[in-house]
């Protein structure tokens, strides 16, 4: 284990309480900083948000996974029975699916909810109905909800990617007028804007700043503490007013990592600015909102009900929600409009769209509400857009089928792929070539095809990363799914180094000093401040060794490694971290790197908060080396004058070491004894003050391990090297 040293900053300035977003906690399963982690994963938690959905439609969860894998899926229903479904993925060609009865699993909304028995559950801690997957393999679980009126994908977020930081995108508040008379409300119609937040881990906080006002008339800030698999459940009011009935820019905040659902239980799109008529047909939606520091800055998007000859067949949305204040954000080159965090940008879809933004955003697409049941049309849908830094190169991604009486549920399905254009010339798609010219995306240099696929699941290879979505739609449903999403941490907390390039000869005391130049501080959403920053700081084993015992790591693959902490305490930059004194040595090369790598962020709330993947280097070039006949490296070879002689050779307890010089003149000498990594482990300079002719010294080595040490004589500008072996 390498260890840790705390170099803490003495400065007066005390950094300020900077509202910074709290990034992902990275558990033990997570991967070290630097991977990308992706929606693979061997534990997911979800609940069932409130529909208008008949009481025996099912809820269908389809696991999915590129190896062999027993899948788990538990839950405690709203009567408290215990429910436990196991399925076996025996191909990773084939998904597994499980499926409830609605009425076990489903939240409760209003007591007026015609689906449900009981009252509400909003603004009540529920220790019922949260669904926990558990596999002993990494899989990927879609939860297909909705039924008989309407239908969704939701794709999970895996436990280990969680975060505690959330802004919520749902849809708004639907009001239904009733049948008995104009301005009057249907209440078993209606559809409330919602959200369920699930804690993953015991005495979990979390603070809400709510946007719109709550069925229990909440308004403003809220703080909730929840235990490990519970869940709160908050529904908007129905009210004709949008800004009162959309719970969309509500800011979540966790001291621990949460999982956040959101949509609507009958969503009418876009909002209506009163009462809609009970004739347009609506649908439940909800989506896995994603944690701020899973956002990205670009975007490329397609229409979901655009088909494969270009015709879109519905009105479709987006919003873009902001993180950091004044996020400027710019839609196919236009000029760019601002956004600020909790806030949104409504745009209407009428083409592919680039979307490029100063900081991280979220973008929900939302498809409109029909007023027609035809298979073209399909009904309300809600999803998350992806950027290019989500997509891979090989996607397998699944046309996600369920049956109703035996008929299939989505009449026509869609595999959308978009890349960079170059990436189509060598697509496979199902192990076949396809040839085709992409359809232009305005403003970037992407493009995208659409085609129909069969039920099943679907691979494309792409030759550099792609996204693909696979969508559905039927009379009144509709679905849309990304496929092997990628998750790469936005780096908030960036900071920026230099190291130095340093010449130094062998013996030489050197001080490696590393300089912090700038940082990134992270969108002001949340309430924790950066504490501290570790890294390592790895240098080759053979060039340079710190002078203190204290601070030498372990060596692994030739690289000493030194784990730093660095306190902050002020904000004043550049300003130089960390001095440590280093021996130059031998070296196995002439030039090494000096690296700073490996690095994290440390917030007063525990966070772990990896670094982007960009390491930090230096150059270490040692300025005297030769090699011998047998190819050691050593030092300087203009011997001149010099001549130096072991004995005995081996050596066992002590040796005599015979220093001369052919030249007359007096001038002082150092003889330095180094080992194979050149840590001086004896110096002689009296002895040899004024040297002509021959002096001898000698040297105890009792102490020392067995092995060869190298012997260096130095005078005026000659310098002279051998090697002798002790044994005991």
């Amino acid at each position: 284990m390498k260890k840790q040293y705390s170099l803490r900053n003495t400065g007066r300035n005390v950094i300020p309480a900077i509202l910074v977003a709290i990034l992902v906690v990275l558990s033990q399963h997570e991967a070290v900083a630097g991977s990308v982690p992706t929606a693979e994963g061997t534990s997911f938690l979800f609940s069932v948000l409130p529909s208008r959905q008949a009481a025996d439609d099912s809820i269908v969860v389809v696991l999915r996974s590129s190896s062999l894998a027993t899948v788990t899926v538990n839950v405690t229903s709203a009567s408290g029975k215990a429910i436990e479904r196991i399925t076996r993925i025996v191909d990773s060609r084939r998904a597994a699916t499980v499926s409830f009865s609605r009425k076990d699993i489903e939240l409760r909304g209003q007591a007026a909810d015609s689906s449900q028995d009981g009252g509400s559950q909003a603004e009540v801690v529920l220790r019922s109905q949260v669904v926990r997957i558990t596999a002993d393999s990494a899989v990927t679980a879609v939860v297909i909800g909705g039924g008989s009126l309407s239908s969704y994908a939701m794709d999970l977020v895996p436990l280990n990617l969680l975060g505690r930081s959330h802004i919520v995108a749902a849809m708004p508040s639907t009001v239904v007028e009733a049948d008995s008379g104009k301005g009057t409300t249907d209440m078993s119609k209606s559809g409330h804007s919602q959200c369920v937040i699930i804690a993953r881990d015991n005495a979990t906080t979390v603070r809400l700043q709510l946007k719109g006002v709550t069925t229990e008339n909440t308004k403003g800030e809220k703080t909730i503490v929840l235990q490990a698999g519970e869940a709160y459940m908050i529904q908007a009011s129905l009210d004709t007013l949008a800004e009162n009935g959309d719970l969309s820019g509500t800011q979540i905040i966790a001291d621990k990592p949460i999982a956040v659902f959101a949509g609507n239980s009958n969503a009418s799109f876009p909002p209506a600015s009163g009462r809609v008529a009970a004739r347009v047909q609506r649908g439940s939606v909800a989506q896995q909102i994603l944690p701020v520091d899973r956002w990205k800055r670009t975007y490329a998007l397609v229409p979901v009900s655009m088909t494969e000859v270009g015709t879109q067949k519905n009105r479709e949305w987006i919003r873009i929600y902001g993180s950091v204040p004044t996020t400027k954000v710019s839609i196919n080159g236009e000029s760019p409009v601002v956004v600020e965090p909790g806030g949104f940008i409504e745009r209407e879809i009428t083409q592919a769209m680039h979307i490029q933004a100063s900081d991280p955003v979220l973008v929900m697409q939302m498809v409109a509400s029909q007023n027609s049941d035809n298979d073209s049309t399909g009904n309300a849908a809600l999803f998350t857009a992806l950027g290019p830094s989500q997509w891979n190169k090989t996607i397998s991604s699944n046309a996600m089928q369920v049956r109703q009486s035996g008929a299939k549920r989505y009449a026509i399905q869609y595999l959308t792929v978009i890349a960079d254009t170059s990436a189509f010339r060598n697509l496979v798609i199902d192990g076949q070539p396809y040839d085709f010219t992409p359809k232009p995306i305005p403003g970037s240099s992407y493009g995208y095809f659409i085609r129909k696929v069969a039920d099943g699941t679907h691979t494309v290879e792409c030759s550099s990363p792609c996204g693909v979505t696979m969508s559905g739609v039927g009379s009144l449903h509709r679905y849309s799914s990304p496929g092997d999403i990628r998750y790469p941490v936005q780096p908030y907390l960036l900071p920026r180094f230099s190291v130095p390039d340093i010449e130094a000869a062998t013996g030489d005391t050197v001080s490696v000093r590393l300089t912090l130049d700038s940082l990134q501080l992270p969108p002001s959403i949340v309430d924790a401040v950066a504490r501290s920053f570790s890294f390592d700081l790895c240098v080759n084993a053979s060039v340079l060794t710190p002078v203190s015992a204290a601070q030498r790591g372990i060596i692994r693959d030739g690289q000493q490694c030194l784990r730093l902490t660095y306190e902050l305490s002020g904000m004043n930059l550049p300003r130089d971290i960390v001095t440590i004194p280093m021996v130059c040595g031998l070296g196995d090369s002439q030039q090494s790197t000096i690296a700073v790598q490996n690095g994290v962020w440390l917030s007063t709330k525990g966070d772990t908060i990896p670094w982007q993947d960009d390491n930090f280097y230096g150059t270490m070039t040692i300025t005297n080396v030769w090699s011998d006949t047998m190819g050691l490296r050593l030092v300087n070879p203009q011997s001149g004058t010099l001549a130096l002689v072991v004995g005995p050779n081996p050596v066992r307890t002590s040796c005599v070491i015979e220093c001369s010089t052919s030249d007359p003149s007096p001038l002082d000498a150092r003889l330095l004894v180094c080992n194979g990594v050149g840590e001086s482990l004896f110096e002689e300079r009296a002895a040899l003050a004024g040297l002509r002719g021959k002096k001898e010294v000698l040297v105890d080595v009792s102490t020392w391990p067995p092995g060869v040490y190298f012997v260096r004589l130095d005078r005026g500008t000659e310098s002279i090297v051998t090697r002798f072996l002790v044994s005991r």
